[in-house]
């Protein structure tokens, strides 16, 4: 009996553990809010939507929301996760073309 509890218990603690996964805290969504297709950190717009997909592969569809970083109010990781944490069953994908003509291409 023990050792099924024990079991019990380590699948729990597992099953908790990986659903909290890339998922923001509450102290870290107080950072963020969106209007309409503009994400926003700490009152700042960081990031619009651009698009929704639907994929399937092999017989599986899978959804995916298109993000697009427009500065560097918010790191990109950060940009992830809070819209896996509105949207935990769908792919998120952000892009983030800011600062691309800032870059030095060596010759």
């Amino acid at each position: 009996m023990k050792k099924i509890a024990l079991m019990l218990l380590a699948t729990g603690m597992v099953v908790g553990c990986a659903t909290e996964k890339n998922i923001l805290n509450p102290e870290q969504m107080s950072h963020w809010s969106n209007r309409n297709d503009t994400l926003f950190y700490n009152k700042m717009p960081a990031a619009v939507f651009v698009g929704y997909e639907l994929e399937i592969y092999k017989g599986e569809v899978s959804q995916e929301i298109c993000i697009e970083q427009i500065n560097d109010e918010a790191p990109l990781d950060s940009i992830v996760y809070y819209v896996h944490t509105l949207h935990h069953n769908d792919k998120v994908q952000v892009v983030s073309t800011y600062g691309r003509d800032k870059l030095k291409y060596k010759k």
